[in-house]
Order: C-alpha cells, then sequence, then structure tokens
C-alpha cells in the first residue's frame, strides 16, 4: 500500500470551482438558501445576485445551492452565464437541452415549443421568421411573453431554480438580449405567485453589469456577498478536514492533526483568503504523507512554505494580468494599499470607508488630471475598474470597501516600485545620451 492509499485522497482541492472539503464560514448562506428558498414552499427572494471576489468560493456555495434544489425535487438550470456571449443561438440551444432534461417531454415536441418559447431578438422564432436585434430597454415583448409561457409549463410542474455562474462576464448585445428576455420572464411569473428563483453569481463587477445590461432590474435582486473568511472559519476550513481523513492502515483508525501555532500560522498567512487557504491544506497534506506524520507542527509548515509563495506569485501574476495594469490604474491600486496599511497596518485586511479610498485616488492623480472634471472621470474609472475585478470591493450593505485578497496589496505595491524603478532608469539614460 502506498503513502497516498494510507492516507486516502487528499481532501484539499484549490482551483476555480473546486469544492471545498469543508465550506466553512458559509453556514448562513447555506441556510437561507435551504430555510428561506426552499423549505418554505416559496422563495422569499426570487431574484438573487451573489457576488464576491475570485477564489471565495461562490461557485462551490452554487454546488451546495444546486444539491439542495435537488433535494426538494426542483427543476433545475445550472450553466456559466458566458455561454450567452457566444450568441443568442447557442443560448437557445443550451435552455433547450436542460428543459428537456427538466421537463422530461418528447424531443422533437419540446424543440419545437422550445425553440419558439426563446425567440428573444435575433433567434428564429418557431415559423423561422428573425426579429431585428434591439437594446435591452426595447426588448421584443413577444419574445418575453414566449418565454414566460414556456417557464410557467414547468414552474406549474415543479419549482424552477436557475443558477447562472459568472454572470459579470456578460459583454455582447446577444448576451444582454438573452439575459432580459430571461429575467423579464422570471419576473412576471414571480407576479403570478409562482415558485422560479433565478441566481446570478460572479465577481465584484455583478452589480454594475446588471446596471448596464438590465436597466434598474438589480434594484430588484436581493445581494448575498461572498468575502474572506474570519480566523474561526479558516481554522475550520484546515482543521475540519484533516480530521475527517482516517488513516487506512492506523490500528485504532487515526486522525491527522495540526498544533495551534501551525495553524495560527497559516491562517494568519492566509489573510483569510479561501483559496489561499485551500493552498496551505493540499500542500501540508502532502508533506504529511511525505514524512508519515500524525501532527502537523510549525516545521511542517515553514517546510512547505516555498511552495506555497511560489503558488501564491502564480495568482497574483493571473490577477494583475487581469485587472491590466495601465499608468492610472497602478498607481491607484498602490495609493490605495498604502491607505490600507496606513489605517491598519501591513496585512491587515480591515475596511476603509468608499468615499476615503475615492479621495485617496484622487489625490494621487491629481498631478496628472489638474482639470477638476477630468480628474473626477478619472477617479471614478479607475476606482470601479478596481472594484470590478476584486482588488478592492464592497461587500453588500456596508459604506466600507476591503481587499479581495489581502496580502495582493503588498504584491502591488512592489510591483509599482519595480516599474516606477525601471521608468527611472530609462529617464536617465535618455538624458544621458548626448
Amino acid at each position: 500500500m502506498t503513502k497516498q492509499s494510507q492516507y486516502g485522497e487528499n481532501p484539499f482541492t484549490p482551483g476555480a470551482g473546486r469544492k471545498p472539503p469543508y465550506l466553512a464560514g458559509r453556514d448562513k448562506v447555506l441556510a437561507d438558501w435551504r430555510g428561506n428558498q426552499l423549505e418554505s414552499g416559496r422563495f422569499e427572494n426570487p431574484e438573487i445576485m451573489m457576488y464576491g471576489p475570485r477564489g471565495t468560493g461562490k461557485t462551490a456555495i452554487l454546488a451546495e445551492f444546486e444539491i439542495a434544489a435537488r433535494d426538494f425535487n426542483c427543476h433545475l438550470v445550472r450553466e456559466n452565464a458566458p455561454v450567452l456571449n457566444r450568441g443568442q443561438d447557442a443560448m437557445a440551444d443550451l435552455l433547450l437541452s436542460q428543459f428537456e432534461q427538466a421537463s422530461q417531454l418528447d424531443t422533437e415536441t419540446t424543440h419545437a415549443e422550445v425553440r419558439g418559447g426563446l425567440s428573444v431578438p435575433g433567434i428564429a422564432d418557431a415559423g423561422g421568421a428573425t426579429a431585428h436585434s434591439r437594446t435591452v430597454k426595447h426588448r421584443d415583448l413577444a419574445a418575453t411573453r414566449s418565454l414566460t409561457a414556456r417557464l410557467r409549463d414547468l414552474v406549474k410542474r415543479k419549482p424552477l431554480v436557475l443558477l447562472l455562474d459568472e454572470a459579470h462576464a456578460i459583454r455582447n448585445q446577444a448576451a444582454s438580449e438573452a439575459l432580459g428576455a430571461l429575467v423579464n420572464a422570471v419576473q412576471q411569473l414571480v407576479s403570478e405567485d409562482l415558485p422560479v428563483c433565478l441566481v446570478l453569481a460572479g465577481t465584484p463587477g455583478l452589480p454594475q453589469t446588471l446596471v448596464d445590461t438590465l436597466s434598474s432590474f438589480d434594484e430588484r435582486f436581493a445581494e448575498i456577498g461572498i468575502g474572506l473568511l474570519d480566523a474561526e472559519a479558516a481554522k475550520a476550513s484546515i482543521e475540519k478536514p484533516l480530521a475527517d481523513r482516517v488513516w487506512l492502515k492506523a490500528e485504532p483508525a487515526s486522525r491527522l492533526g495540526i498544533e495551534p501555532d501551525a495553524l495560527d500560522a497559516v491562517v494568519q498567512d492566509s489573510g483569510g483568503y479561501p483559496y489561499f487557504l485551500q493552498l496551505w491544506g493540499r500542500e501540508l497534506w502532502k508533506h504529511a504523507i511525505s514524512r508519515g506524520a500524525d501532527a502537523l507542527t510549525l516545521a511542517d509548515v515553514r517546510a512547505v512554505r516555498q511552495a506555497v509563495d511560489a503558488l501564491r506569485l502564480t495568482n497574483y501574476h493571473r490577477r494583475s494580468e487581469e485587472i491590466d495594469f495601465n499608468s492610472d490604474l497602478l498607481v491607484s491600486a498602490n495609493a490605495i494599499a498604502e491607505a490600507f496599511q496606513q489605517y491598519h497596518g501591513d496585512g491587515d485586511a480591515s475596511r476603509i470607508e468608499q468615499p476615503a479610498i475615492i479621495n485617496v485616488v484622487e489625490q494621487v492623480l491629481a498631478p496628472d488630471y489638474p482639470d477638476r472634471r477630468q480628474r473626477d472621470t478619472a477617479t471614478q474609472r479607475c476606482v470601479k475598474e478596481l472594484a470590478r475585478v476584486g482588488f478592492v470591493w464592497r461587500p453588500p450593505g456596508t459604506p466600507y470597501m476591503e481587499p479581495g485578497i489581502p496580502s495582493f496589496l503588498n504584491y502591488t505595491q512592489e510591483l509599482y516600485a519595480k516599474r516606477r524603478g525601471h521608468r527611472q532608469a530609462a529617464r536617465r539614460n535618455l538624458d544621458s545620451t548626448p
């Protein structure tokens, strides 16, 4: 028997959409979904948007939502919203296949009904006609009525749950129109007191996406913020999976533990960021296998730190590419990182009120934008973009902004210093050229 089989499978699975072994710190969100949404027999919040920085577990929560919905015998559609970006026919085909499975109707009959039911602008209806493309604010009313009728048929049989992940990534007119028709249809069914629920999940840019795509519809959505874990939840995300894994060869069966100072070190280093906690857990588990440990110590944490740091740096590189640091954005991000250090100390993930963040960015951009109107525009653009990608974000229902990944602030400062040094060196070389 190999060491791997002695310990069983590694319970820690960091990566996009991978479900952690224990979904720490999300008990209230999951309890509300079961209690207020499913067990009540009706959906208290029929339209929900759930958002937070990448790596905080939104997709894992959607997976739990799906399991619970199936437990309560709901029709279920779960997909990534960016599929809408491939065009409206792709959206029709997607929902066609989902509805066929959900309703268990004859394929040929359903094809005609659903293809007609999804006759949003630009999609051929059952009769073969194609409507002209229009903006979301002037959608074809017949398209919404047709889709509503199809969904109504499903909902009358049993409750319908639609889960759309990555909804912040809706980017084109076709996707906007398809989503708009879907939201219109859901709202019509809600007004008829029918059991239907639409959940959109994405990064902190999701609310702005809905404003841009659906005009005022975002005001009707209940909001769920998914951010960093507090210290107790972070500890549980490491400790519980270790304790739940029984050594297959041990007699009697024993469990892998972690000493308190080692656990504290991991939690502090992670900043409560779920993805980094999963990285730590995976590397510690591998290390425990390699040395046949029955308890992880502070020495083990030190032994795997280099591997964790390398993986974390890769994550930072991906995040910086996503943000696309042009001059204004990098200057603004660096100023925000400095502000958090000045307010709360190095590495602290505490919050700063949004007006204070805006003021910090405005001050650092002032030398390049002496005109007040241009400076205000640049400030709003930078703050909005940094919030959209989760560099900093405002959890729903609060006036504060907080870092998406606390330690990424330090990386941003290092990146700023490096690029500033390169610019200064280039300037010196230029000045010294005869």
